[in-house]
């Protein structure tokens, strides 16, 4: 009995090792990429910044210049309407001048 569990050890240790040797390896073979990724995830800090900086303005220029845009907006609504209550009135005084002359005409 003793001989099966010491041959079970040996088989047990034996796959450790083996285990153990193919994570070293791997772990070998991995490291440049790690490297290559830790590199690439600094610069990606950086421009995830710079994007974020440039956002924010971008955010605030787009912010002003809709504001500019409802106001601009708003006045020339302001200014159409008082066109048009000119341009009625404009008629009007016409129709108005014309019944007018029919009527001086007339007399």
């Amino acid at each position: 009995m003793d001989n099966v569990k010491s041959k079970s050890l040996q088989e047990l240790t034996a796959l450790v090792q083996q285990i153990d040797a193919e994570c070293k390896d791997k772990k070998n073979r991995l490291a440049p990429e790690i490297k290559k990724l830790r590199t690439l995830r600094a610069k990606f800090a950086e421009v995830e910044a710079e994007h974020s900086e440039q956002k924010k303005v971008y955010d605030s220029v787009e912010s002003g210049v809709e504001s500019e845009k409802e106001r601009m907006d708003k006045d020339i609504g302001e200014h159409y309407n008082e066109y048009k209550e000119s341009e009625t009135k404009f008629h009007a005084n016409n129709i108005q001048a014309d019944i007018l002359e029919a009527f001086q005409q007339r007399v």
